[in-house]
């Protein structure tokens, strides 16, 4: 391909920088076509549009424009202006205008300081410096950018223009006929006239092996990932069923829900999604283990308070009680500022070398324990009042959300992995707010932000949830309240630790098959996928 003198430029919206500029410049409006990842940039009526300085083609750096190519930029006043390649993803923005653009116009040369993926840029020495139009940054694209720096591939001829390919992860709308609000209406392709269908908040949505799986006004239905409209209906809720989830166990889809609103009438059901049926199961999975061909589960519907015998043998379900007596499993008790005790769920059971491990309960002392399944004794493996555990590899992480503890499985020794973490104490579920994945620690600051092993990560204002997701657990997903001041809503990270996708779009419904992330959209009710990168 021969070096093509036009370029792109993006554009960092900068409403907040204190710009210093050199004399106007004339800049035009293309006359040519130019398409970024498929879609056609249009200039006309554009508050941001595309500008031509020099024979360079010039793009505006926006937020959303940055992350739709795979870019990230920051500004400070002492550093300047600084732009990354990065996995980001956001939706495409054009920032439209009711008022036709001048064919001419006229920008400024910056003097601020940039630096590119680390390299200082002197804009004063630039051949095609940045430029500021209309308070926005705009970057030249030139090869030496475009293709030397953020790897892009580009094309230009008569016909098609400039054709960019930013080749970051690109997102993908498989659902095409889902469209609206989460709340609002569900439209499906059944037959030539689309019929729109009530969604309501709790309904869900995930996927494996290719197979969508999906909540409609109490039904389950499956259908094709790619062909949401050839759904079946495979169960048929109950009534009344509410906290509705489909959840990623150990690579196992899971369908949660409880039946009833009273808490002492209602109860939990469990549905395993596999090649499109749904099996009902006796026990929660998120609360099992095997050892020695046997499988193993807590009754969490059977806690009534500390001292209440509630691991089982699965199998013999009902009759077989497992571990010491005067034990119970699987539950955290806190005492809150009234001195009262408060209990939450604690979903980690874990199997290794012939015995459970798991949180004790006794006489409201709340402890990592080692359970016996043959000689049925309970030894208690530590002294702080613990909140939540973690397995990795022969490791079990585990913390009193002041410090982050290893027990190692094969001798028995105890290790402070972290000091002073400052973990969120008004979480009440801390399972959600921790996460381990190849000695990496993740969890949910006192301040609300996620931290990777007491390094704050930027921008993760609010974070809302932590999961280890994927086949053998090989993806962090971290999500964030759509409140928060993050712009992050959605970030995936791999075993090394490495941000291997993010995206402004918030979703409540994520789920990872193979190496592909599917996430349910809830601004426009859509289910996305998106390739993650190795």
């Amino acid at each position: 391909m021969k070096k093509i003198k036009t370029v792109m430029t993006l554009t960092l919206l900068l409403s907040l920088i204190s710009t210093s500029v050199y004399a106007k410049e004339k800049v035009t409006l293309p006359t040519f076509k130019v398409k970024l990842n498929g879609i056609e940039m249009k200039n006309d009526y554009s508050k941001y549009p595309l500008i031509v300085y020099k024979d360079v083609t010039y793009f505006p750096m926006t937020y959303h424009t940055t992350r739709f190519l795979g870019l990230e930029t920051k500004y400070t006043n002492s550093e300047g202006l600084r732009i990354e390649k990065i996995n980001s993803n956001s939706k495409a923005e054009f920032y439209e205008s009711t008022i036709k653009n001048d064919k001419s116009q006229s920008a400024d040369k910056p003097i601020f300081k940039v630096r590119l993926n680390g390299k200082e840029i002197k804009n004063n020495e630039e051949k095609y410096p940045l430029l500021v139009f209309r308070d926005v940054t705009y970057f030249p694209m030139t090869w030496r950018f475009c293709v030397d720096e953020f790897g892009w591939e580009y094309s230009f001829d008569k016909n098609n223009g400039l054709v960019i390919n930013s080749k970051n992860i690109s997102e993908k709308d498989v659902s095409k006929d889902l469209i609206g609000n989460i709340s609002g209406d569900l439209t499906i392709n059944e037959s030539k006239d689309k019929a729109k269908i009530k969604l309501g908040k709790s309904d869900v949505i995930a996927v494996k092996n290719n197979v969508a799986y999906y909540t409609l006004n109490g039904v389950l239905y499956s259908a094709p990932v790619d062909r949401l409209d050839e759904k079946k209906e495979i169960l048929k809720l109950d009534a009344n069923s509410i906290n509705i989830t489909i959840r990623d166990v150990n690579g196992r889809l899971i369908l949660y829900y409880q039946s009833g609103y009273s808490p002492i009438m209602s109860s939990s059901k469990q549905f395993e999604l596999k090649e499109s049926k749904a099996e009902e199961l006796k026990y929660n999975p998120s609360f099992s283990a095997s050892v020695y061909g046997r499988d193993y589960c807590v009754d969490i519907d059977r806690f009534m308070g500390s001292n209440i015998e509630n691991l089982y043998e699965i199998g013999t379900y009902s009759n077989k009680l497992v571990g010491e007596k005067g034990y119970s499993y699987g539950y955290i008790t806190v005492n809150n500022l009234q001195s009262s005790a408060i209990n939450y769920s604690s979903e980690n059971l874990i199997g290794y070398n012939g015995n459970l491990y798991a949180i004790s309960n006794h006489l409201n002392k709340t402890r990592l324990s080692k359970i016996d399944v043959v000689k049925n004794t309970t030894k208690v493996l530590n002294t702080t009042d613990t909140f939540g555990i973690f397995r990795d590899k022969n490791l079990i992480y585990y913390t009193d959300l002041k410090n982050v503890y290893t027990y190692n499985m094969d001798n028995g020794d105890n290790v402070t992995i972290l000091q002073d973490i400052n973990a969120n104490k008004s979480s009440n579920m801390i399972e959600n707010k921790m996460a381990v994945l190849n000695s990496n620690i993740y969890y949910r600051g006192y301040d609300s932000y996620l931290y990777l092993n007491k390094n704050k990560i930027a921008d993760t204002n609010n974070l809302s949830n932590l999961r280890t997701m994927g086949n053998n657990n090989r993806y962090i997903v971290a999500t964030f309240s759509d409140t928060g001041s993050s712009s992050n809503k959605i970030m995936v990270f791999d075993e090394l630790g490495r941000i291997v996708f993010k995206t402004a779009d918030a979703s409540q419904n994520i789920s990872i098959d193979g190496n592909k992330l599917y996430y349910h959209t809830i601004d426009n009710n859509k289910l996305n996928s998106v390739e993650l990168n190795k």
